[in-house]
């Protein structure tokens, strides 16, 4: 077997396998999982095709009916991953945070304010700005 042989093998089975493997974190139900991968991919097709303007936050349009059902105030992207916000109050959000399968990032309790339980639910602490002052001393 040739060199490309080997290389077409090997870029056949690591994401197959990188997509059997569960992230530490969040232990959704697949179902939901699905529902968050597919809303990431139709949103991320639509940038691609043009239609909306690329912005972390997904627009309703775009998310599937499976995410619909937890009620969510808004869902974003966050690097790659998929965040539901079910709540937010001074200065925090919760909800759920969906690890996507083609994502090979895997956010833990400390990053980016992220804190994490054992169900997959996440509760994030926001980052305020301060303004910036134009005036010179």
């Amino acid at each position: 077997m040739t060199i490309n042989g080997y290389c077409l093998r090997f870029l056949c089975v690591v994401p197959l396998f990188l997509y059997s493997c569960s992230p530490t974190m969040s232990p959704t139900p697949p179902n939901l999982n699905d529902a968050a991968a597919a809303t990431s991919r139709v949103f991320h097709q639509a940038v691609y095709d043009g239609v909306p303007v690329w912005s972390e936050d997904i627009p309703k349009m775009y998310w599937s009916p499976e995410l619909e059902v937890l009620k969510p105030i808004r869902i974003y992207i966050h690097r790659v991953n998929v965040v539901l916000v079910q709540e937010e109050e001074q200065g925090i959000e919760r909800g759920v945070y969906f690890q996507i399968p083609e994502s090979s990032y895997i956010c833990r309790s400390g990053e980016d304010g992220f804190t994490f339980d054992e169900s997959g639910h996440y509760e994030r602490r926001l980052q305020t700005s301060t303004p910036l002052s134009l005036e010179r001393e």
